[in-house]
Order: structure tokens, then sequence, then C-alpha cells
């Protein structure tokens, strides 16, 4: 299964748990690399399908958009993604 299908897991996973850590979606796909859960929750961000937000130090929530987000958090959420995928460039 491919970056499509990891995408359709998660976005099954966060109808029934609108929202949850990172670390949690990659357990919960463990058919999926690590890495492919993470481009399809970067392309779903990017799709405006769902918000992920930076919760502290290497701990990231992951959940459905919809309602409204307050302004303050808006900004943090539409720049963890870019933040996250240089921070793992630097790691082996």
């Amino acid at each position: 299964m491919g970056n499509h299908g990891a995408a359709e897991r998660i976005l099954q996973i966060l109808s029934q748990t609108p929202e949850c850590l990172l670390d949690h979606l990659v357990r919960a796909c463990p058919n999926h690399t690590w890495n492919q859960v993470f481009l399809a929750v970067d392309r779903l961000s990017r799709g405006e399908n769902i918000w992920l937000t930076n919760r502290g130090p290497g701990i990231y929530s992951v959940r459905l958009r919809g309602g409204n987000v307050p302004c303050s958090q808006q900004g943090q959420e539409n720049h963890v993604v870019a933040g996250m995928r240089e921070k793992r460039r630097g790691e082996p």
C-alpha cells in the first residue's frame, strides 16, 4: 500500500477519534512506514482535510478539520509540517 492507502486509513481513524497524536496514527497504520504516514498527513493537511498541531517538543496532534479554529492557532498549525520536514532531514 502506498501513500493513498495511508491517507484513507488516517481519515478512517480520525472519523472514529476526531483528534489523536501523530505517533498513534503511525502505530495504527502497521502496513505503512513512518514516512508514508507522514507524507499522507502532509498531503491531507495541505488539502485542508486535517489540522496538524505542535503540542510540545516532538508531540503533534492530528485532527479532522471542522468548525472554527482560533486565529492564534492557525499560524502555528499551518507551519508545523514544514518544521517537522526540516527536523527529519537532519536525522540519520
